[in-house]
């Protein structure tokens, strides 16, 4: 398709496609045909080269640019922009962006990453360099453009194979990169410990996104494989790295996202990228990172015990606990080898990120398709609760007849507080459900239940004495505790004998009934799942099932007629 276009007539379509109108979807549909045309993405960086252009033409015009870029650029021979076209895009692309406002910016930095997924780096060698020689710009601004486009771009070696193939781009790309990015990092931090804590905002937001985006870039280069100059420079990398864990600040340009209060700030995702980098290290290059893991244990743990339990801390709580789990895991997990270190890791960093949260209690009430998938499908990879799971099956591995000790009796004084005052300790008992299992399973599956179990814990006595009370509450009693109890039912089903079935069927039939759409459905699991335990192919809730079956059906069907249902079919 050949046609010449006008560049006033393509930014008047791009203003109409923009703005809500009646000419709005006329004029979207035939940019859409101008894709095909081979000089539109010329004509779209001559508008947003333009000085005095309407910004909303221009925001538009980055916008189809990268979808232009998306849909036409991958394709080869198919692809309807030319080379002459593609070479030009390219060699201006990277100017283009960075002369840009951010929101223009945004849009180019993913077309910059969309063509970089064909191109670089075998058929865009010129684009490392053109990165490379604006670090020296002196212009913060440049810099932090550049930084963010390269991390976008060297993310995906973050899932990559170690190849043939992927290992020649890296070193490629390492040749070029790995020094000016150590030189780049060092100049930053030296002049973030120059500046001090009291600096303002207009010197220190800069200098912390430009760390987030180099500890990015940093992990994405050493997933696949260590590059032999990050481990020589490593004593380098790993002390900045300490010094940035121990900054602290009151700047709250620093400590909390402009633009939503759940998110972290600057800092805390400076700290949350360091962790991932920690994680990475200490699971796979642990002999080269064997001597900086206990100090880092040390800071972590530290670190951990300063961020409190804020919703914009959630990310950085769970990669900083999984560190401390990795550590247990690895050939450091002789750092634990102390009782006092062991209280304190489950009195300090388990117990406290066992709690329920207030976002868990309110995903519980107004989004309970969230809490569900997050709780029993397995999702909730990222949590704090999740990852206190985690350290606690890694404590055991080595130390699992100390941790099962010191841990039951944290079980049995939050199961004597609730008892004394149930209506405000109730959260007490939901951390006592979630602690046995971390100590009780030893290997599941979501289709078995547990499969071996920790002998240590008595599982039968803590289900008639904690869990078996809150069932039979049904319908008083606190719903969060309810819930708990069918998924401690289901998790542990194998492990209940045949005479606890008919009346656990009993309960469960009833709580089918009840409003709260968490409960109603884990009793339709726990129902679900109680008839996949078999003794010698004979089904283990066998009679009780058949005499309960009719009021089963007909809860059932209830539920999937309301509109509680909605959206939850799958998971019934």
């Amino acid at each position: 398709m050949t046609m010449d276009l006008d560049l006033r007539q393509v930014a008047h379509m791009l203003e109409l496609s923009f703005v809500p109108g009646p000419q709005q979807k006329q004029a979207s549909d035939e940019l859409l045909k101008l894709q095909d045309v081979p000089n539109y993405l010329g004509v779209l960086a001559q508008i947003l080269r333009a000085e005095g252009v309407n910004p909303i033409i221009q925001q538009a015009a980055a916008v189809h640019f990268k979808n232009t870029v998306r849909e036409k650029w991958a394709g080869g021979q198919e692809s309807p922009i030319p080379a002459p076209v593609r070479a030009e895009v390219k060699a201006n692309l990277l100017d283009l962006m960075l002369s840009s406002q951010a929101q223009v910016q945004r849009q180019l930095r993913e077309a910059i990453k969309i063509v970089s997924e064909s191109d670089f780096p075998g058929d865009w060698k010129e684009l490392l360099p053109q990165l490379v020689q604006r670090f020296g710009s002196g212009d913060l601004g440049v810099i932090n453009g550049c930084l963010r486009t390269a991390s976008a771009i060297l993310k995906r070696y973050r899932h990559q194979f170690k190849e043939q193939s992927v290992l020649l781009e890296l070193k490629f790309i390492l040749e070029q990169f790995q020094d000016p990015l150590l030189q780049l990092f060092t100049t930053v931090v030296t002049r973030v410990r120059e500046a001090g804590s009291n600096a303002g905002a207009d010197v220190l937001v800069p200098y912390f996104a430009a760390l987030n985006s180099m500890v990015k870039i940093f992990f994405s280069l050493c997933s696949v494989d260590l590059p032999e100059h990050f481990e020589n420079h490593r004593e380098e990398w790993m002390s900045m790295f300490q010094y940035l864990f121990t900054y602290e600040t009151n700047l709250s340009d620093l400590l909390e996202n402009p633009d939503n209060e759940d998110k972290p700030g600057l800092l805390f995702k400076l700290y949350t990228n360091m962790c991932e980098c920690l994680n990475l290290w200490n699971d796979k290059y642990d002999a080269e990172f064997r001597p900086f893991a206990a100090d880092f244990a040390q800071v972590v743990w530290g670190l951990l015990m300063k961020i409190g339990h804020q919703q914009c801390t959630a990310m950085l709580a769970t990669h900083a606990i999984a560190y401390l789990t990795s550590i247990s895991r690895s050939i450091h997990y002789e750092l634990y080898n102390n009782e006092d270190i062991l209280k304190k890791i489950c009195e300090e960093v388990v117990v406290p990120n066992m709690i329920l949260t207030d976002n868990d209690l309110e995903n519980f009430e107004d989004n309970p398709v969230e809490y569900i998938r997050r709780d029993v499908e397995g999702s909730d990879t990222e949590t704090r609760r999740r990852s206190a799971f985690g350290l606690v099956k890694g404590l055991r591995k080595h130390y699992e007849a100390q941790v099962t000790a010191i841990l039951a009796s944290y079980v049995n004084g939050m199961l004597e507080a609730y008892k004394a005052d149930p209506s405000n300790q109730w959260k007490q008992k939901d951390v006592c459900s979630y602690l046995v299992t971390a100590l009780a399973v030893t290997n599941t599956s979501a289709s078995q239940g547990a499969h071996t179990t920790n002998q240590l814990v008595p599982i039968l006595d803590f289900y008639q004495n904690a869990i078996l009370p809150d069932l039979q509450s049904f319908p008083e009693g606190m719903p969060v505790l309810q819930a708990d109890a069918l998924k401690f039912t289901i998790t542990f089903r194998r492990q209940l004998p045949a005479e606890y079935f008919p009346p656990l069927l009993e309960l469960i039939t009833a709580m089918l009934g009840s409003p709260v759409f968490v409960v109603n459905t884990y009793a339709a699991i726990a129902i679900e799942k109680l008839l996949t335990v078999r003794d010698n192919g004979v089904l283990r809730a066998g009679e009780a099932f058949k005499k309960y079956m009719s009021g089963m059906l007909k809860a059932l069907f209830a539920i999937v007629t309301t509109k509680q249902a909605t959206g939850i079919s799958g998971a019934r």
